[in-house]
């Protein structure tokens, strides 16, 4: 994860010295507005909480050994000996890339789908289950004259319709499921075997 050998980091460095130190200072200062008291930017920074039995889970950006970075949840715990002495801390970092890229994809299609949605090009008009308008876009406004305010929760889009083609949709409606009514309650009557079923009239 880091390009680093035990050999190269152990009894000389300290996980601050992997991190982003621009993340460690800000850290520092944000714990020390969080608990009222001044932190120093580096190691203590990265386990002050934990040192004090407080479960500390944050997010930082770690440097690996040829200079590129990647963001990390890292989980701090301190170590403690039988009389409850702390011996040392244990930091498990987790590689978030993954993750820290699906977000950044969700907020890309949310600002899509909203930018869409909001376009005055098309009208988008959503109802609740009575067909009283819920939503209205930009592009409503802008096609049919309304305001948002003024349709919400007020109207149908059978208000905003020509009330004779409203009527001509019903009728032809009516019509065709009546068609389909009567074709499936026909009676059907068997024919000698090879030859096709018909209906009775």
């Amino acid at each position: 994860m880091l390009g680093y050998t035990a050999a190269e980091v152990m009894n000389k460095i300290t996980p601050a010295d992997i991190s982003d130190p621009l993340e460690v200072i800000a850290r520092a200062e944000e714990l020390s507005i969080e608990l009222g008291t001044p932190i120093t930017p580096g190691f203590e920074a990265l386990v002050f909480k934990a040192s004090r039995g407080i479960e500390d889970i944050y997010e930082l950006t770690y440097i690996r050994k040829d200079g590129t970075r990647f963001p990390a949840v890292v989980s701090v715990t301190a170590l403690r000996d039988a009389p409850g002495a702390i011996i040392g801390y244990l930091l498990i970092g987790t590689d978030n890339t993954a993750r820290k890229a699906a977000e950044e994809a969700l907020l890309q299609a949310g600002a899509l789908q909203n930018a869409i949605f909001n376009s005055a090009n098309f009208s988008s008009i959503a109802t609740d289950a009575k067909g009283v308008i819920q939503i209205f876009n930009v592009g409503a406004e802008r096609m049919l004259g309304f305001t948002a305010s003024e349709v919400m929760n007020t109207i149908t889009p059978a208000d905003i319709s020509d009330p004779q083609e409203l009527i001509a949709r019903a009728r032809s409606l009516a019509s065709s499921l009546a068609r389909r009514s009567r074709r499936a309650s026909k009676p059907w009557c068997s024919r000698p075997h090879g030859a096709s079923r018909t209906s009775m009239s």
